[in-house]
């Protein structure tokens, strides 16, 4: 009886699942294809209760934010309200808001600019720093 629990293991499974698939196997009929073991952490849902688009829940939940939203607290919402002020924000300002390094801001800077089509420009503060600045309207 242990030999055969023993055989039955697989790799990658765990100790109990490799015992419940032994004993299930026991108890079936030789002729009969193993009936397929729900893992724990499983739902046993119908296929129609929760319907996930094309592509996965990814893409349903970068659907869900768009370009010109973004969650409430958020380091993109904190950016975002940054730049949109009327003298901008410098990277030590960004820097200090998201506790990001410089180039991880400058990189974010870019994405929008790349990815969400934000119109960022750069300008000079009269203090000589060099600020982010984003158009109100996008």
């Amino acid at each position: 009886m242990m030999k055969n629990r023993k055989k039955a293991a697989k790799k990658g499974t765990s100790k109990k699942q490799q015992v419940v698939e032994a004993k299930a196997a026991e108890n079936a009929p030789e002729n009969a294809a193993p009936a397929p073991i729900p893992r724990s952490g499983t739902r046993d849902a119908p296929a129609d209760a929760k319907a996930i688009p094309p592509g996965g829940a990814k893409v349903a939940k970068k659907a869900a934010l768009t370009a010109k939203q973004s969650r409430h607290g958020s380091k993109k919402a904190t950016i975002l309200e940054l730049i949109r002020r009327q003298d901008g924000a410098t990277v030590k300002e960004l820097m200090t808001a998201t506790d990001w390094l410089p180039h991880s801001v400058r990189g974010f800077m870019s994405n929008l600019a790349r990815k969400d089509g934000q119109k960022i420009g750069a300008i000079k503060r009269e203090s000589g720093e060099c600020a982010y600045h984003i158009a109100a309207g996008k």
